[in-house]
């Protein structure tokens, strides 16, 4: 079997698929808890959690586990010929653990994002981190990768990215579950 790493890269790299374009929370709507979540703040998170378990559910817009994981990096910028897409770097996998620990679900789906899981959302994201950093942060991204499946993330997960219906997987050759897996 392949290094899981090289399973991983060939799917990340596959830019044939345009990533879609959904709104971002503004800063205004965020609150404490949100960017604890996004800036990887593991100890108040858990605190929170501990004093007010019930948290984790009444999230109706973006969950917790999402902004733990996305934060607010899905800002997409375009400027005619030039399109860079902005993807804020942080390795947010000791909050990923707790946010699990106390219940959240990485196959929630999202509203705000027409029914996309926050499992689909990251691997999306996952996509977006190709760039002069990728090297360096893929083995800390594969940490989270299995953490979450670890915790019930669909292995087998197909998402709609357009009106279109143009359908990719993690699962359709490029990479699996069992890819990702070092143990064979």
């Amino acid at each position: 079997m392949s290094h899981p790493a090289a399973n991983l890269s060939v799917f990340l790299q596959d830019k044939s698929w345009q990533y879609p374009t959904y709104p971002l929370p503004t800063t205004d709507s965020l609150t404490g808890l949100d960017l604890a979540a996004i800036y990887g703040r593991k100890f108040f998170v858990r605190r929170t959690l501990r004093e007010n378990p019930s948290v984790l559910q009444r999230r109706c817009q973006r969950p917790l586990l999402d902004y733990a994981l996305r934060g607010l990096n899905m800002q997409v910028v375009e400027s005619g010929a030039l399109k860079s897409r902005i993807f804020y770097v942080h390795h947010p996998y000791r909050v990923v653990e707790e946010l699990l620990a106390h219940g959240a679900d990485p196959n929630q789906k999202m509203a705000l994002y027409h029914g996309q899981t926050v499992w689909g959302m990251f691997l999306c994201s996952l996509w977006e981190l190709v760039s002069e950093f990728y090297e360096y942060s893929l083995p800390r991204w594969l940490k989270v990768v299995r953490i979450l499946l670890e915790h019930g993330a669909d292995p087998d997960l197909r998402f709609v990215f357009s009106p279109e219906g143009a359908v990719t997987a993690p699962n359709s050759g490029y990479c699996s579950a069992k890819d990702l897996d070092d143990s064979g």
